[in-house]
């Protein structure tokens, strides 16, 4: 089950309030606007491997996904960098997910799994819109 940080942990002075959940496989950081609207998001999945991937969504910028370059993995002593990357296991992440949220509120949960399946179709449209441009 994804557990939330006491908020006190996690805030910091001169930002947005925001809220983190975590457990072994994800990390889940949520934004809200001063109007108490969720203004962005960051999920990690595969966390702590080096598999790690991260899936971004802004009010403002719409969705990034990317691989977790984490130097721990890799002998270096540097905050960990976030590498554009292709592909996410969509139908893997949902269930998931799904089942690690199940204690979190409802519009909550709902709003992430519905990001999940957006990105999923916007990743699927890019595919084919690639696959057409080959063809031609």
């Amino acid at each position: 089950m994804l557990s939330e940080l006491n908020v006190n942990d996690v805030q910091k002075k001169d930002e947005p309030f925001r809220r983190w959940f975590q457990n072994e496989f994800f990390d889940l950081m949520v934004w809200y606007s001063e109007n108490k609207e969720i203004s962005g998001f960051q999920l990690s999945y595969n966390k702590g491997s080096v598999n790690e991937k991260c899936l971004m969504w802004t009010k403002k910028e719409g969705f990034r996904h990317y691989s977790v370059d984490d130097p721990v993995f890799m002998g270096r002593k540097k905050a960990p960098l976030l590498v554009s990357d292709g592909i996410m296991p969509v139908k893997e992440i949902l269930l998931k997910f799904k089942e690690s949220s199940i204690n979190m509120e409802e519009f909550l949960q709902k709003f992430i799994l519905e990001k999940i399946q957006e990105f999923d179709i916007q990743q699927n449209k890019k595919r084919k819109d690639i696959l057409d441009s080959k063809k031609m």
